[in-house]
């Protein structure tokens, strides 16, 4: 039995050491460079953000998303894989956002913060009466994508508008 017990253990290490193994990191599209330990040394951790980055990084954000506007004559598959990329870019940026104010709050403004989470109920709900529209077509869900990176984009901006007096101000983008 306790040998059982320790090749249990051993199996079970081994397969925690190869899902460690396993995690990537995920970079931002913002990010330049093709390797990804060296952008990983010279980026800057969520802690060193400053409410000017956060502004910046959204318009810088806002100009890529732009690049990648629905157009029809596409196939499915590339309307879709682009409105995905438009989405987890929003997305990461917000989860920045978040993280970087969640940090700076005392425990009772990040539970009135942790509330405002129906947000994301809100985005869902707006996202499948969008792609309702088109029902039973392709685009359908091109359609739910696309409206569930606006509101997250419209989110990112609410955060820093709403709570950016949690973040370090920082020096003002028209300055540099």
């Amino acid at each position: 039995m306790a040998v059982e017990e320790s090749e249990t253990g051993t199996a079970a290490e081994s397969a925690a050491e190869d899902l460690q193994a396993s995690e990537e990191t995920v970079k931002s599209p913002l990010e330049t460079g093709s390797d990804v330990s060296e952008a990983q040394k010279n980026e800057k951790s969520a802690a060193e953000y400053t409410l000017s980055d956060f502004k910046e990084r959204l318009e810088t954000a806002r100009t890529e998303a732009e690049k990648y506007q629905d157009d029809p004559s596409m196939s499915q598959t590339s309307r879709y894989a682009e409105a995905e990329y438009v989405r987890n870019l929003w997305d990461r940026e917000l989860n920045m956002i978040y993280a970087e104010i969640h940090k700076a709050m005392d425990e009772n403004a990040a539970e009135s913060l942790r509330r405002e989470e129906e947000w994301i109920k809100k985005r869902d709900l707006a996202a499948d009466k969008a792609s309702a529209k088109r029902s039973g077509t392709p685009a359908q869900s091109v359609e739910y994508v696309r409206t569930s990176a606006n509101m997250t984009m419209d989110r990112c901006y609410e955060l820093l508008k709403n709570y950016g007096d949690y973040l370090e101000p920082g020096e003002d983008p028209g300055e540099k």
